[in-house]
Parts: structure tokens; sequence; C-alpha cells
């Protein structure tokens, strides 16, 4: 696997946001770490709420720290809001 670079994390973000308004989502924000849980760039839309790159990035750090891509955790939780 390829080292993780800044151009790419920014190309990363690039691509996710074209992603996010194709789905027509809410505004949100971005955490991209490197293999060592080292952020590399986050990013915060306008309108997203004030606390969203704060949780970017930890759900960054705790995929790190688990081992697995966040699709894997997203997989993982898929039902759980039926929960609340």
């Amino acid at each position: 696997m390829s080292e993780l670079t800044l151009d790419k994390a920014m190309e990363i973000i690039v691509n996710a946001r074209r992603r996010r308004r194709q789905l027509k989502a809410k505004p949100v924000a971005y955490a991209i770490v490197d293999a060592g849980g080292n952020t590399l760039a986050v990013a915060r839309e306008e309108r997203a709420g004030f606390l969203r790159a704060q949780f970017a990035q930890n759900k960054a750090w705790g995929c790190v720290a688990m081992g697995f891509p966040s699709r894997t955790l997203r997989d993982q939780v898929k039902g759980w809001e039926s929960w609340f």
C-alpha cells in the first residue's frame, strides 16, 4: 500500500464532497488520518454543525485504533438508529 500524503488526503476530501452533493446529504466534516493516527487534513463544510470536525476526527482515530476502515464501522452500526 502506498503512503498516504497530504495531496492524496485532499483528493479524498474533494471526492467525498462531490459524492455528498450527489446524494444531496447535509453538510458534514471530513478528517483524514494516516496509519499511525496522525491527522493529515480536516475540512468542515459551510453550514455543517459546529462539532462536526471533532466528530470526524474522533471517528477517524477510532477506526485506526480498532484497525478497520470507517466503511466497516458504518456497516457494523447499520440499524442501530432503530434502538433509540
